[in-house]
């Protein structure tokens, strides 16, 4: 499906400072940004998929990993300073890709979180909260990466005694500059019903697949919701389809059991259904 243009998109006013300075005179090029991509691992992490495919691509998380001087906290100002650095570096058809940890989102916890549609934002304990605050990060990566104000701050940071032009653009044109999103969680999320995101989401008119990583390889059928721009999605949801429908994941384990009082349990695969399989990070099947 081709991309569908935006509505008004308005750039975070507070990025807005550090996003122009990194921009102004940055040799920008086509790649790619994956946050809350996790630690390394034996299999790929989206990251390394996109590099593999030979795109320049950073990798940053909600860690600040002893091991990495250049690792960052995304809800820290530092970290978020470094997000915008990277985010800046990149021009019209990168990849934005973004996995928030689904430890509060998910359906599994949900009896704890106290999350629901009517109250996505949960019960007010540290580990809700946190969730929360990766949702505010999103709502706001959402916004930036797919504004139309990339191009046009450069020009306005240069044309700011004519009030007309700056009131006339800034956050009102198309998109024409903006990357392609994915924002990733397992199907049945309430992250998608958080109202900062789902303002966002609609704002720049993602659309919305569900891929399953068991056709992928993964150790369960696990579905994932994909919402976004990128004008692959819907190929990407063909491949699951086509390899569901051929039996390719029968016989794999539970994600999770039901009581008789219809209350969730992981099972064993969740944990081994944390990360993207191999074959789902395949640079072929997410670019």
């Amino acid at each position: 499906m081709p991309p569908m243009q935006t509505g008004k998109v308005e750039f975070p006013e507070d990025w807005r400072p550090t996003f122009e300075m990194c921009r102004n005179g940055t040799r920008l090029v086509i790649g790619g940004l994956s946050v809350f991509d996790g630690l390394p691992r034996p299999t790929r992490r989206i990251s390394e998929a996109l590099r593999a495919k030979g795109l320049p691509t950073g990798s940053m998380d909600i860690r600040n990993d002893t091991d990495d001087p250049d690792s960052e906290n995304v809800l820290e100002v530092t970290g978020q300073n470094m997000f915008l650095e990277h985010l800046a570096a990149l021009q019209k058809d990168s990849l934005l890709w973004l996995a928030p940890p689904c430890k509060s989102w998910g359906f599994l916890p949900r009896s704890v979180s106290g999350r629901s549609k009517s109250k996505p934002h949960g019960v007010n304990t540290a580990w809700v909260y946190q969730g929360n605050e990766q949702a505010n990060f999103v709502e706001r990566a959402l916004l930036a990466a797919t504004c139309e104000g990339w191009s046009l701050l450069q020009y306005l940071s240069r044309s700011t005694k004519d009030n007309r032009i700056q009131d006339s653009y800034v956050g009102s044109c198309n998109c024409p500059e903006g990357i392609w999103i994915i924002l990733e969680q397992p199907t049945g999320s309430m992250l998608f019903h958080e109202p900062g995101v789902k303002a966002a989401l609609t704002q720049i008119r993602a659309r919305a697949v569900t891929v399953h990583l068991g056709c992928f390889d993964a150790p369960s059928l696990k579905p994932l919701t994909l919402y976004g721009t990128a004008p692959w999605l819907e190929e990407l949801e063909s491949i699951s389809k086509k390899r569901k429908v051929s039996g390719y994941a029968e016989g794999l384990s539970p994600l999770c059991t039901y009581d008789q009082d219809g209350r969730a349990t992981g099972g064993a695969s969740v944990t081994d259904s944390e990360a993207y399989p191999e074959q789902f990070c395949d640079s072929r099947q997410v670019h």
